[in-house]
């Protein structure tokens, strides 16, 4: 039995484990997803004479653990996972980027890997695949964002609350440029932009409107990941430009957001149920893309 124990609250943590188990079958093993948040953890929901488990039982009696809400972090979820020897993903950045160091002489250094998630891990391995097997490359646009299936005339929340809204939208910076993608309209924000090797690389976030109304919430979403590749062919003046594109919709009850981010998630359940991640692995960028998207779940972003 392959106890996957997921560690916190919301929508997150039910998508991921929906995903693993209706896909459960591709794993050697029987499976077993449990999930802890605020009803096993908080003293506040917590009846005081009941019998519940600690942090660190809930660590130790797991194979793989999962954390979906920050929050965690400052319950020493890292070292305790270093300490039990229990390989970690979290869907979050940790706020100290920090090798896994064992904790003392008795616990080795194990698996521990922060940003599983589209923005972050899916979004960079793209773009190192990008780097990796295209040649006289001079400029990487990648867009990630959520857009209305439909036109209401409305500027409602993209099936997410306004909390997961804001969370998401945190990093982009300056005033939403408007783009055209796929002969659609959007509104796209600055996320990053760096160099690499000579390259201009650049990631921003989609929005189909300038403003949004919290009151409201439009669950007929689909989420995008499009990348936008400009070439300059030796001998020529004149740039080239390719264009990768993934647009997908909600699957059974899970919005287009939540699904791909758990499709993130899994592929790295499942690449470590198969001995793909190093031991010690600390950066998802030690990762080769075409491992992460050589399953049901990665399959989803093997887009070229």
């Amino acid at each position: 039995m392959l106890n996957i124990h997921i560690i916190g609250d919301g929508s997150k943590l039910y998508a991921v484990k929906t995903l693993l188990e209706i896909n459960q079958d591709v794993f050697n093993d029987p499976i077993e997803v449990t999930c802890f948040g605020d009803h096993y953890l908080n003293p506040a929901y917590v009846r005081k004479f009941s019998s519940t488990l600690t942090i660190q039982d809930i660590i130790r009696g797991a194979d793989i653990v999962i954390c979906t809400n920050a929050e965690y972090e400052d319950d020493n979820i890292v070292g305790l996972c270093t300490e039990f020897g229990k390989p970690l993903l979290c869907t979050f950045l940790l706020n100290e980027k920090t090798e896994s160091i064992p904790v003392n002489r008795h616990s080795r250094p194990g698996i521990v890997l922060d940003g599983i998630n589209l923005q972050y891990a899916a979004t960079d391995m793209w773009i190192n695949r990008i780097l990796n097997v295209s040649e006289n490359v001079k400029e990487i646009k990648h867009f990630i964002g959520i857009s209305k299936q439909h036109e209401t005339g409305e500027n409602a929340l993209p099936g997410l609350s306004m909390e997961e809204y804001q969370e998401i939208t945190d990093g982009t910076s300056g005033q939403p440029q408007l783009v055209k993608i796929e002969n659609e309209y959007f509104f796209a924000s600055e996320v990053d932009a760096w160099q690499e090797e000579n390259i201009d690389i650049q990631t921003n976030w989609l929005a189909d409107t300038d403003s949004i109304d919290s009151s409201k919430i439009d669950h007929n979403t689909t989420t995008i990941f499009h990348t936008t590749i400009t070439k300059t062919p030796p001998g020529s003046e004149q740039d080239m430009v390719h264009h990768s594109h993934l647009q997908t919709g909600g699957q059974r009850t899970l919005s287009s957001w939540n699904y791909l981010n758990s499709c993130v998630v899994c592929s790295f359940v499942f690449m470590w149920h198969k001995g793909f991640i190093p031991q010690n692995c600390s950066d998802y960028n030690q990762i080769d893309h075409g491992t992460f998207t050589d399953n049901v779940f990665g399959s989803r972003f093997r887009i070229a």
